[in-house]
């Protein structure tokens, strides 16, 4: 699931991480405020991808307990999830998918 936004520099709707990653890499472009919209980009992306995997599991409960138990022992390792979404994903799995 990708977000579409119209943007005025674009002259049909983009993927909103497009978008902020198209901005951000212009030219004289540097700075915190740039290097943010890389981040909110790349976290966004990361955010689709668990939603497209949540939305297999939708009707099978088993399956998905069993991904989620892998999926708290891969993020246990990656720095850049934070523990606050982390503990979000454990406690909405399942509200996520309805």
């Amino acid at each position: 699931m990708k977000k579409m936004i119209d943007y005025p520099l674009f002259h049909d709707p983009v993927e909103i991480t497009h978008a902020l990653v198209t901005v951000a890499s212009q030219e004289n472009c540097d700075g915190p405020e740039y290097d943010l919209m890389m981040d909110a980009a790349d976290y966004i992306r990361l955010l689709e991808s668990l939603l497209d995997i949540y939305v297999q599991f939708a009707g099978d409960r088993e399956y998905g307990h069993e991904w989620m138990e892998a999926w708290k022992e891969w993020a246990k390792n990656q720095k850049e999830l934070s523990s606050e979404f982390v503990k979000i994903v454990e406690e909405n799995f399942w509200e996520l998918l309805a």
